[in-house]
């Protein structure tokens, strides 16, 4: 053909301009020939081969030529799809009416054989049209060119010859009856090849640059008169009738319109074939909308430099377009600081490879951080130029519920956990690592055999292969339940819920896991269970219990009590028979039991009066009820013990049961043992005294020693030796020494004898004049002493301030090389307040914890630490008397925390009533 021959006003504006107008003209001719019903068949076979071959075969083969030299350059396989779409609608029309000529007998036409080819022809032409458009969006390219392409043409020829030869060797199913129309089978067929041809022309028309290119526009519209031409074919009754020659000039107007959208596309690109290009930037097209709306996008010229940005991408960074030029550098400038070398490694990757795909952060104009997601392509011109095209969008509020479903998954009180295809542990959220006892460290990267799994279970079942079969089986383990294994190897039971992940072809990718611990559940099915088979020995087992239970168990068979029986201690005790009536409610019962009498504080108890019938009748119960059984020898003997209502389902009483123990003896003994605390209180109140007494008395001589060492060094310090001197100067540091001990004795007598009141104190005050105290030496060691919100307690203020003194002066002295940093902190407990004084000094081993609360206990020498080793018993001393606990938790080297408790404000500790 002559391009040059092709006037442009025909093929440019005028003529394109009206070149839709016949497909809604045939439509409407279609449908009105449908209507009519019209039964005249024109059957003219040799004519519609010729037609076929003219306008559908030759142009077909034509632009099959034309798009196998444009694949060998490209290498897009959804560019070769369509060639192989293009040569099947060709060879349809051919052999369509050529095999059924062959097949005819005695030249009579075979309408069926005709219609079967060409309709699965045509059902295969338009399922790689659609096909070939959808892979030139995903820009998929091959290696061998000449090989795929001789390798897909070859199956489009053998494809086709197999249709005929299972049509002509009558393997295919009936697709028309002359007369009737077309079968199910047909129509499914053909309908599914008119939408399969009407989505191809639209994704090529829609997704295209405004204005058209001439081969999008002229190709889209021959896929469209190809669809109604099939449109029409379809709803025929009668083969070859004015209806069916209808449909087939839209299909022969269509090989014309895909002539011309060659030529004018051959004209456009100055003779080179552009025909892959259009359905190339109708795929970027596609894909830019299919994303999201409201993108930024980017254009960079990879030779040049050369980029462009859309309105939005300016707005994405919170600038006007004319800010700053469009280019990488000046968009890197945006991006956060801890995310920029990432995304500069990313983007020359990208550059590398041809694809970017990435989330990342940016500082707007206005200061606000945003999260970003780029995305982007390599691409190539018809001229070879290399682009990169792609988009960013704002992804900020999809990474806050992301932040929000992470906060979820760590506060869940659910086993959460991901694992890689090789079982390898790679997420475990916080409850779950506390649950199995692991630290993050310990167990991410572990396979889950032998690390929660274990290889076997207590039934010997084989979990390590379970545990494989959810992978290649995950409907079949979607849930399930198996026994779990903690670090410190305890077994307890989980219920699991899977799923597994897949990439795009299909290979397992990860496994996420949600698990609740069901072990409390399984032991009570276990219980359960026993119980169910326990049940024939449950009444023989009770009785055994109770007749070996040291107590005493009376039961009330009814709220009247009227019969009462007891376990074998009770009757042994009662001095009764078994099994003899226990009651006393009844006459006759009461004779019996004659031999002992009740008494409850030194009164009598009547029958009605007697615990067990009381709480029968009240259905109240009684706790540590103490009883007195007086038996006519005389002999008395003291019962506690509790009395319950025996309910029925709709808690109703309907009796009671007592157990009760002999506490005679015991009662004894805490008199006894009251006697000697009594004694013990006294004795310590004497200690107390002469601790005070001794150490006061016993400072006076050795002041008047102390003094005459003093004269002594001055009368005669010029005649004694340098011995002498030294003798001289121990003796007065020893009695200066043991002053300091009768002080600090004398002190720790006084922490009882003379305390002050307990009352609401502010523990700040008490602190701060702690801190006053101790100002020199904190200032001397430039220490830092800070406290937490300090809380109103119940103490001794002078006391409390000594504790904090004491426990500061430590904290101070027993420093390394380090500047002292201590800080008092308290927290809240039920009924107590349990204050820290936290350190960064030497520390103490932990084999020292108990002796340096000891009196005049040291574990430094007077060389490296001076002190008396009184300081810290004093504390405890003044803990205990404020009822609370004191103790020390050390690392040696790295600091030191005492704890101690106090009770809070609203409590009253029992033990202050000894003070």
């Amino acid at each position: 053909m002559n391009l040059q021959g092709v006037q442009e006003q025909t093929l440019g504006s005028y003529f394109s301009r009206f070149a839709w107008i016949p497909i809604p003209l045939l439509l409407i001719a279609i449908l009105v020939l449908r209507a009519e019903h019209l039964h005249i068949a024109y059957n003219y076979p040799k004519l519609l081969l010729l037609l076929n071959i003219v306008f559908s075969t030759l142009i077909s083969f034509f632009i099959t030529y034309l798009i196998a030299r444009s694949f060998l350059e490209r290498r897009n396989l959804g560019m070769l799809m369509v060639g192989c779409g293009v040569l099947i609608w060709g060879l349809s029309a051919l052999v369509g009416v050529g095999a059924a000529l062959i097949k005819s007998a005695n030249h009579q036409f075979d309408v069926n054989s005709s219609i079967t080819i060409h309709n699965s022809c045509v059902w295969l032409s338009g399922f790689c049209h659609l096909t070939g458009v959808i892979l030139s969006m995903r820009r998929r390219t091959v290696h061998k060119p000449v090989f795929v392409l001789a390798a897909a043409y070859t199956f489009s020829l053998c494809i086709t010859g197999f249709t005929v030869f299972l049509t002509l060797t009558g393997k295919t199913p009936v697709f028309f009856i002359q007369g009737q129309g077309g079968t199910i089978i047909r129509q499914i067929v053909l309908g599914s090849a008119v939408a399969m041809f009407a989505l191809t022309a639209v994704l090529l028309r829609e997704t295209n640059d405004r204005p058209l290119s001439p081969f999008s526009k002229w190709y889209s519209l021959a896929l469209w008169l190809i669809a109604v031409g099939l449109f029409g074919i379809m709803i025929q009754t009668i083969h070859s009738s004015l209806l069916g020659w209808t449909g087939r000039f839209a299909q022969m107007l269509s090989g014309v319109y895909m002539l011309i959208a060659v030529i004018a596309s051959l004209r456009e690109s100055g003779g080179s074939i552009s025909l892959q290009e259009a359905l190339r930037e109708s795929a970027q097209r596609l894909r830019l909308v299919l994303k999201a709306s409201a993108m930024g996008t980017f254009e960079v010229d990879l030779a040049t430099g050369r980029t462009r940005w859309n309105d939005t991408e300016y707005e994405l960074l919170g600038i006007r377009p004319d800010a700053i030029p469009s280019n990488p550098e000046s968009f890197f400038k945006f991006v956060h600081p801890e995310d920029l070398k990432t995304l500069q490694a990313q983007w020359q990757e990208a550059v590398r490879t041809g694809n970017f795909d990435t989330e990342f952060r940016i500082i707007r104009g206005d200061g606000e951080v945003r999260w970003l997601a780029g995305k982007g392509q390599f691409f190539s011109d018809k001229d070879h130029t290399a682009r990169f095209m792609g988009v960013n969008f704002d992804i900020t509020e999809r990474k806050q519920a992301e932040e929000k479903y992470r906060e979820l998954i760590e506060t869940s009180n659910s086993i959460i956990m991901k694992a890689d295809k090789n079982l390898n542990i790679t997420f475990m959220n916080e409850f779950g690592l506390k649950f199995f006892g692991y630290t993050w460290e310990e167990l991410i990267g572990r396979n889950v055999i032998g690390t929660t799994i274990p290889v076997k279970d207590e039934a010997d079942n084989d979990l390590a292969a379970m545990a494989h079969a959810i992978l290649s089986q995950p409907e079949k383990y979607k849930t399930n339940v198996h026994q779990n294994m903690r670090k410190n190897g305890k077994l307890v039971w989980v219920s699991w819920t899977n799923k597994v992940k897949y990439d795009n072809d299909r290979n397992v990718i990860e496994i996420l896991s949600i698990g609740n611990d069901i072990t409390e559940l399984k032991k009570a099915e276990a219980a359960l269970l026993e119980s169910e088979n326990l049940a024939n020995n449950q009444a023989a087992q009770l009785q055994a219990t109770l007749d070996a239970a040291p107590a005493m168990i009376w039961t009330a068979l009814d709220k009247d009590c009227n019969v009462i029986v007891g376990n074998r201690t009770a009757y042994e005790f009662s001095r009764v028979p078994e099994p003899e009536n226990l009651s006393k409610s009844l006459t006759e019962a009461t004779e019996k039991l004659a031999h002992y009498r009740l008494f409850k504080d030194g009164r009598e108890l009547k029958p009605d009066d007697m615990p067990i019938q009381k709480v029968a009748r009240t259905g109240m119960e009684l706790r540590d009820y103490t009883l007195d059984f007086m038996f006519d020898t005389g002999d008395v003997r003291t019962l506690l013990g509790n009395i319950r209502p025996v309910l029925d389902l709709k808690g109703n009483t309907t009796g009671a049961v007592a157990v009760f123990i002999d506490i005679t003896e015991r009662r004894k003994r805490e008199e006894e043992l009251k006697q000697t605390t009594e004694e013990l209180k006294r004795s310590n109140k004497d200690l107390e005294a002469f601790a005070y007494v001794a150490s006061h008395d016993l400072r006076e001589p050795l002041r008047a020693i102390s003094g005459f060492i003093g004269l002594l060094g001055m009368k005669y310090g010029d005649k004694l030796d340098e011995k002498g001197k030294g003798y001289i100067n121990f003796a007065s540091e020893g009695v200066m020494r043991m002053d300091g001990l009768l002080s600090c004795l004398l002190e720790y007598s006084r922490i009882h004898t003379r305390g002050g009141v307990q009352e609401p104190t502010e523990v700040k005050t008490a602190f701060d004049a702690a801190i006053a105290n101790l100002n020199a030496s904190i200032k001397e060691a430039k220490a830092v002493i800070t406290c937490d919100e300090l809380p109103i307690v119940r103490a001794d203020s002078r006391q409390l301030s000594q504790l904090f003194q004491n426990l500061i002066h430590n904290a101070v002295k027993f420093r390394n090389s380090k500047k002292p940093k201590v800080h008092i902190g308290c927290k809240k407990q039920e009924d107590s307040w349990l204050f820290s004084v936290k350190d960064n000094g030497i520390g103490i081993e932990q084999k020292d914890y108990d002796r340096i609360f000891k009196i005049f206990q040291r574990i430094h020498t007077d060389k490296q630490y001076p002190g008396h080793g009184i300081g810290l018993s004093i504390c405890r001393k003044i803990v205990e008397r404020h009822g609370g606990q004191i103790w020390v938790e050390s690392e040696n080297g790295k600091g030191t925390t005492f704890y101690f408790t106090l009770n809070a404000l609203d409590e009253i500790n029992n033990s202050l009533k000894a003070f």
